[in-house]
């Protein structure tokens, strides 16, 4: 970058290879795009800015990254995260160049999510399947028996999965999740 704010087209492609970008040959075409109408061959820094921060932090980028997060935890390619399938993940040493693709701490927020959905679903099934909706009713909840872990009949349960629509909304909404990830 020049002192008075402007970054040449040599510039431009140096910052992109310094960014990790290996594939630099449309440098030239993206510059040409940002290129300062007064300036030929510059283009002002806060364009390039504007630019890569639309690129890093559009929704579109977002989508793929939260997509992408999904498929580490897609074991089967199904289209879902099986509740099940995250203490196995727990334990497992998988690696990409050195390093873990699934972290203890991924596991922990995904199955905490799980519990939130859990507990969610037993709210539900208590104020309105038991007590039909009458939320002030003093009928309590049915007592567990030993081998129980909930009052929702196991035949009634669908919190043991994940799909990526939902996955996705919570991405979007739960920024721990996001964190995890990082």
């Amino acid at each position: 970058m020049d002192d008075d704010g402007m970054l040449t087209a040599v510039g431009f492609t140096k910052a992109l290879k310094d960014l990790g970008v290996g594939d630099v040959s449309v440098a030239d075409s993206i510059f040409r795009r940002l290129e300062s109408r007064g300036h030929p061959n510059h283009a002002l820094y806060g364009s390039v800015l504007a630019a890569f921060s639309e690129v890093l932090n559009g929704a579109h980028t977002r989508e793929l990254v939260a997509s992408a997060c999904f498929n580490l935890f897609d074991l089967n390619n199904r289209g879902y995260i099986h509740k099940s399938h995250l203490e196995e993940l727990k334990f497992m040493q998988v690696t990409l160049n050195g390093h873990p693709m699934c972290t203890p701490f991924m596991v922990k927020v995904l199955t905490d999510l799980f519990n939130d959905m859990r507990a969610k679903e037993e709210d539900y099934y208590i104020n309105v399947v038991l007590r039909k909706g009458k939320k002030s009713s003093k009928k309590k909840p049915p007592q567990l028996k030993s081998h129980q872990n909930s009052v929702i009949p196991v035949e009634r349960k669908v919190s043991q999965h994940m799909d990526r629509t939902l996955f996705m909304a919570y991405f979007a909404t739960h920024r721990e999740l996001a964190l995890a990830f990082a």
